[in-house]
């Protein structure tokens, strides 16, 4: 393969767009990376909500450089480009200047508030509205090799939106991130309430409460949790199957239990969360969880293993050891006659009784609550 690199020159907004260098032999090229809702709160200059009335096609051009023991332009594979130069390098290489014209899509929006304010950077505020109709343009700005990409677009004309933009001069820009807002969502509780980030769900299992991988025991409930993020936050239904395979004495997993939940989202929340409680005996367990979509076609699935111990087995542990393995301090179990208490450190200890005033009055254990 022959050696190359690019440098590109872009003529449009990239703040928003966050980039890292991958680097094979010696090729780089930038890759658009996600934003975290906290990343764009806190450097987004502009933040605003309002209502996309119409929108064109503008076309923008972009160059980029590519260096390196060609013949013709051709051989780059490059793709449609408009036009190109050629500069003969000393070392004998050639550096060849490619522009390509892309299409972008360009909303007329008509502003319902600002969220942030064009000339006082903090985080949220209410601003007042000068200019109530603006333009914004698509980001984009994924270089690779042979192509430059445009960055995702989720927006619609005849929505409302929440929109970040990278500034308040002729030529504005929002970021990929931004997204549909429905007329009963506040933007501000958009803003800041939680999503699940970089992932489409959260399936984990928990006991007392406490999320765990290990060291389940008989004696309580164990909670099976499948947590969907919802980036259209319009109230969405889907179906999530939960099964729990037990291994048996072959060392192989047969169905036990089988549970199907129907889930209607919340309208203006980023998650909806569907949770189911099993009662299980000691042994090896394989769970699944798989969602279906409305029409009952198959989404996604995830699974894991855990065990589960005999509530007998807590007998040969320390208060320690039980509070090392997860057990919150209220459910860890002492022999008989004696009492939990949390020392001045914070772990656990098995007591008598009638020594827990002393034992609080020397500092050695904290008060009760």
């Amino acid at each position: 393969m022959k050696e190359f690199l690019i440098f590109a020159s872009i003529f449009l907004f990239l703040g928003f767009t966050s980039f890292f260098m991958l680097v094979n032999d010696n090729l780089a090229y930038g890759i658009w990376v996600l934003n975290s809702p906290e990343k764009l709160l806190r450097e987004s200059p502009i933040i605003i909500v309002g209502n996309l009335t119409s929108v064109d096609m503008i076309s923008m051009e972009f160059s980029v450089e590519i260096t390196g023991n060609y013949n013709s332009v051709d051989e780059i594979e490059f793709g449609n480009y408009s036009s190109f130069t050629m500069l003969e390098n000393d070392d004998g290489s050639k550096t060849y200047v490619i522009y390509r014209n892309v299409d972008l899509k360009q909303y007329t929006v008509d502003i319902e508030e600002f969220l942030k304010s064009p000339t006082r950077f903090v985080d949220v505020i209410n601003f007042p509205i000068e200019n109530k109709t603006i333009k914004v343009t698509q980001t984009a700005g994924s270089i690779a090799p042979n192509s430059i990409t445009v960055l995702p677009d989720r927006l619609d004309v005849g929505s409302r939106a929440l929109l970040y933009i990278d500034n308040w001069d002729e030529q504005k820009y929002y970021a990929p991130e931004s997204f549909v807002l429905p007329k009963l969502c506040s933007g501000e509780d958009m803003l800041t309430k939680e999503r699940i980030w970089l992932r489409e769900f959260a399936f984990f299992a928990l006991q007392n409460d406490v999320k765990k991988t290990e060291n389940f025991f008989s004696d309580k409930p164990v909670q099976l949790s499948y947590t969907k993020y919802m980036p259209t936050i319009t109230g969405e239904k889907f179906e999530v199957v939960m099964e729990i395979f037990n291994k048996d004495d072959d060392q192989i997993y047969k169905t036990f239990l089988k549970k199907i939940s129907n889930v209607e989202a919340t309208l203006c929340e980023w998650t909806s969360e569907t949770k189911l409680e099993f009662n299980l005996e000691p042994g090896e367990y394989l769970v699944t969880a798989t969602e279906n979509n409305i029409d009952g076609e198959h989404v996604k699935s995830n699974n894991f293993y855990f065990s589960v111990q005999s509530n007998e087995a807590l007998d040969f542990m320390s208060p320690l050891k039980q509070f090392k393995k997860d057990h919150q301090i209220d459910n860890i179990q002492c022999k008989e006659s004696l009492v939990i208490i949390e020392k001045y450190n914070g772990s656990p200890a098995c007591v008598k009784p009638e020594s827990i005033p002393k034992l609080i009055e020397r500092g050695w254990a904290k008060q009760a609550n």
